[in-house]
Parts: C-alpha cells; sequence; structure tokens
C-alpha cells in the first residue's frame, strides 16, 4: 500500500513538473429495468455540481411501405434517414438525429414513451445486409450469410425502439461532444414473420454539462509538424511559407517528442498521441502534419503507423490481420474529454473489434490530421515545393 502511495505521489510530482515545463523548448449500454430507460449512467465527479438539462424530440412516422424484392421483404418508411444493415441480419430504417453538446457533456439518462405498436403480418422473411464476398465465397449462395441466431428467434430485432452512442470531436474546428440517436419505427419477430409499428414516439434526454471547460483555450499554434529529425531542413521552407501566410506553424522531430513524453505511453504510437494531446491543451492546435512513410523496402516506420483490427479477416475481400489507420493520431479524446487510448482492456492489441471483443474506440478526430509518407528527403523537398506552389498560386 506504501508503495503504491509513494508511486502516486511520483507520478503527481512528474504532472505537477511537466505543467510547469511548459515554457521549455518543445511545450513552452448499461440497462434499466425500466423497458422505456436506454441508459442511466453514474455520477461524474468532474461535472456533479452542474444542472441536469433536458432536450425532448417528437417524432411522427408515416406508415410502411411493404415491398416484396424477390425472395424477401423491404421496409421503407419516409421519415427515416437511412437502413441499418448489419451483415447477415434484417434491413431496418432508421430515424437519425446528430446532437452537438458542450465538450464532455455526459449524457445521464434517456428515456422515450411511445405509442402502441401495429402489428404487420409479412408473407416473407425480412431482406438482411449483405456480407463482404471473398475468394472462397464466390460459389456460395447468399442465402447461407443469414444471420440464424436472428432469424431463428422470437426476440424483436433490434432489441429496442431507441439506440444512441456519443463521441468527442471536432465541429468547425471547435471541440464538441456528439450525441448519435437512433430511432427504430419498425421491429421485426423473424419466427412469426411479424412487424411491430409504431406512429409516434417521444424521446427526452438528460445530460449535464461539465463545470468548466474540458480544455481551455489556447491560440499558440495553428499547425503542428511532426517528423524525423533527418527531414527537418527540408521541411523549414514549408514552417516559414505557412507562418508567412497566417498559419502558426511548430516543427517538432520525433527524437524531442520521445525525449519529452518517455514517462507517458506504452510504445511510440502512444507517446507520439499524447504530445499530440499536449498540443492541443497547452498550444490550441488543431491541425497536426505527420512526416514519415516507410524505410525503403521494409515494413518498418520512419514515423511509426498504428495497425487497426476493426475488420475481421474472414470479412475482408483479401483479409489482412490488420492495416494502417491514421485515425488513430487524431482520435485523442472520448466523448467525457478522457484519452481515447484504442486498448480499453489494456492488452496492448490495439483497435480490436470481432464477434470475440470490441474495443470502446470514440473513432471522431480532434484534430484535422494527414500524412506525407515520405522515405527519403528528396521525397520531403519534392512535397514541400508541391504545397508551396500550390498554395502560392491560390
Amino acid at each position: 500500500m506504501i508503495k503504491k502511495f509513494i508511486k502516486k505521489i511520483i507520478v503527481i510530482e512528474i504532472i505537477i513538473l511537466f505543467a510547469i515545463s511548459s515554457f521549455s523548448p518543445v511545450f513552452g449500454l448499461n440497462t434499466k429495468n425500466n423497458p422505456n430507460t436506454i441508459m442511466s449512467t453514474e455520477e461524474n465527479n468532474s461535472t456533479l455540481e452542474s444542472e441536469i438539462k433536458n432536450i425532448e424530440i417528437e417524432i411522427d412516422f408515416s406508415n410502411p411501405e411493404i415491398v416484396t424484392y424477390k425472395d424477401y421483404i423491404i421496409i421503407r418508411i419516409k421519415e427515416t434517414d437511412l437502413n441499418r444493415m448489419d451483415s447477415g441480419r434484417p434491413v431496418i430504417p432508421v430515424n437519425l438525429s446528430i446532437f452537438q453538446l458542450p465538450f464532455g457533456t455526459e449524457i445521464v439518462d434517456i428515456q422515450y414513451q411511445n405509442s402502441t405498436p401495429i402489428i404487420y403480418d409479412i408473407s416473407k422473411k425480412l431482406a438482411f445486409g449483405s456480407t463482404p464476398r471473398t475468394d472462397n465465397m464466390i460459389n456460395t449462395k447468399q442465402e447461407n450469410n443469414i444471420d440464424k441466431s436472428v432469424y431463428e428467434n422470437s426476440d424483436p430485432y433490434p432489441s429496442d425502439w431507441v439506440s444512441y452512442h456519443t463521441g468527442g470531436g471536432l465541429s468547425h474546428g471547435i471541440h464538441k461532444t456528439f450525441l448519435i440517436l437512433r430511432v427504430y419505427p419498425v421491429r421485426y419477430i423473424p419466427l412469426d414473420n411479424k412487424l411491430h409499428y409504431i406512429e409516434q414516439i417521444t424521446v427526452n434526454i438528460s445530460y449535464r454539462e461539465p463545470t468548466k471547460p474540458i480544455i481551455e483555450e489556447n491560440n499558440v499554434y495553428d499547425l503542428l509538424i511532426l517528423s524525423p529529425s533527418k527531414y527537418k531542413r527540408n521541411l523549414e521552407p514549408l514552417v516559414t511559407h505557412k507562418n508567412n501566410f497566417g498559419v502558426s506553424t511548430r516543427l517538432i522531430t520525433l527524437e524531442e517528442v520521445y525525449e519529452e513524453m518517455y514517462w507517458q505511453g506504452r510504445d511510440k504510437q502512444e507517446e507520439i498521441k499524447y504530445f499530440i494531446k499536449n498540443a492541443i491543451e497547452n498550444w490550441g492546435i488543431t491541425h497536426v502534419l505527420l512526416v514519415g512513410g516507410l524505410k525503403g523496402q521494409t515494413f518498418t516506420w520512419d514515423l511509426p503507423a498504428r495497425y487497426s483490427r476493426v475488420v475481421p479477416p474472414e470479412e475482408q475481400e483479401y483479409a489482412e490481420e490488420s492495416f494502417i489507420s491514421d485515425l488513430y493520431y487524431a482520435d485523442i479524446y472520448d466523448s467525457l474529454g478522457d484519452f481515447s487510448s484504442w486498448d480499453s482492456n489494456d492488452d496492448n492489441i490495439f483497435a480490436v473489434w470481432n464477434g470475440t471483443y470490441k474495443e470502446e474506440m470514440d473513432l471522431y478526430p480532434d484534430v484535422y490530421l494527414g500524412r506525407l509518407p515520405c522515405r527519403t528527403n528528396n521525397e520531403v523537398k519534392i512535397m514541400v515545393d508541391k504545397i508551396i506552389n500550390y498554395e502560392k498560386e491560390k
């Protein structure tokens, strides 16, 4: 216990020292029993004092249009925006609402009241979402891809009239918490071949805003360029050009990043991500340019990439265990303003998303980010010259 306490003190001291060093060269769904309740979260201590606010929306739905397509039924409803199309599962129309709330807002509760469902008997199965066809599936009938756990079940699909998720990211350069609300006017009972349809629903959203901004406003720099030191000389004209164009820019080498973040981050990718987080909070940067591609014909990166495992190999046309995603470096925060690690079970395997386990990933970018995947100084010079010439001609 004493050792743990000492460790906590040391970590706190390091954080304080880091804050003081900001002028240094580098940084100067848990469901209640109530069937009409989607979720109720535990109170967040940081937002405990703020009042609970409410949003209420009321939606009326037209009668469903039931269309026969080959051996299946398709449902269309005028007031819906898209279809829920999960692989092998029934295609369901969705009414989508997106709310932008102050960054760090906590969704406390979502409740709804709906009209009495009207029941439709249908003569065929509801159409299902297609599965990506791989080489070994060319001669496989699409019927074989149906999800029997759903179609051979009497439980309603979807499981509720309403679902939602939250995310934290940029909207026109401002950090926001997004609430994405999905309302399903139709639910399917597969074994009985019945549709349950509602004409009206009222949804009440209770939320709590943070008592103080998650990110304090800073306007030191607009653009952060991260690069191996070997490219620094050829990137300096780009920094000068951007500054002259009114885009306040700072170039930091990876060597400086690793030296600054040696105490924070499990690997080089996470050290870079934490550095970007600190640059947002200390400098107010909104744009990040990564410079560095593969080293020659190897699989080693000048500026390391994070590999995602979001799409299982069996669902890919050309199966890969993992693939590159620089969204990792842009997705800094979740909806509450906490660090988005892409490794919610801390097993050091990032961005896993399959039938066994799904990481808690925010996936909303918190900076505008791009990469110049240059492999040599000559390639860096070519790209810098092209950017400068293009922007001067505009």
